[in-house]
C-alpha cells in the first residue's frame, strides 16, 4: 500500500512539474511574440528595427530619408552577419 501511495505522489508531482513547466515556456512565448514583438525578426521588416528603444532615433532618420523608398535596414545590416555594423562616416 505504501509503495501505490509513493508512486501516486509521484506521478502528481511529474504532473505538476510537466504543467508548471509548459506555463512557463507559453508565457515566455507570448511574451516574446506578442510584448516583445518577436514575429517582426523572423522577416525582412524594419519594424524589428524600431522594437529597441536605442533604435528609435535611427529609424525615424531612415523613414524620413531616400532610402526609405529603396533600402530596408536588412539591406545594409544582414541577419546572417548580426555583429555587423555599418555606420555613416
Amino acid at each position: 500500500m505504501a509503495t501505490a501511495l509513493r508512486g501516486r505522489g509521484a506521478a502528481r508531482a511529474l504532473i505538476v512539474a510537466l504543467v508548471v513547466m509548459t506555463g512557463i515556456a507559453l508565457g515566455l512565448g507570448t511574451t516574446t511574440f506578442v510584448y516583445a514583438e518577436g514575429a517582426s525578426y523572423l522577416v525582412d521588416s524594419p519594424k524589428a528595427c524600431a522594437n529597441c528603444h536605442v533604435m528609435n532615433e535611427q529609424f525615424e532618420g531612415w523613414q524620413a530619408s531616400s532610402h526609405h523608398g529603396v533600402a530596408t535596414c536588412n539591406d545594409c545590416h544582414p541577419r546572417n552577419l548580426p555583429l555587423l555594423n555599418i555606420s555613416d562616416p
